[in-house]
């Protein structure tokens, strides 16, 4: 897998991949995407049922431009934030 990204065109469109290791009936990932003033871009959820190593991947894109500036995209199991990335849109 490619080392993670943290700089971004403002057409650009976004993508998260998550690795997923074991198993677990019932799983719940999810990706929140925020602006650095803490307001909501978008949100994704995945329902999962993993038996093997898995990767699940999210994926945004707009219309129009991304507006500058700062952003981080929250990873959470069953609504647990597990991962915090910042990136930033040129």
């Amino acid at each position: 897998m490619p080392a993670p990204k943290d700089l971004f065109k403002a057409t650009d469109t976004l993508h998260v991949a998550v690795v997923g290791v074991g198993s677990s009936p019932g799983l719940v990932l999810s990706a929140r995407w925020l602006a650095a003033d803490g307001s909501e871009v978008a949100q994704a959820r995945q329902d999962l049922a993993p038996q093997a190593p898995t990767v699940a991947s999210f994926r945004l894109s707009q219309p129009e431009p991304w507006p500058a500036g700062d952003y981080r995209v929250e990873i959470a199991v069953n609504d647990r934030v597990a991962e915090t990335r910042n990136f930033r849109i040129e």
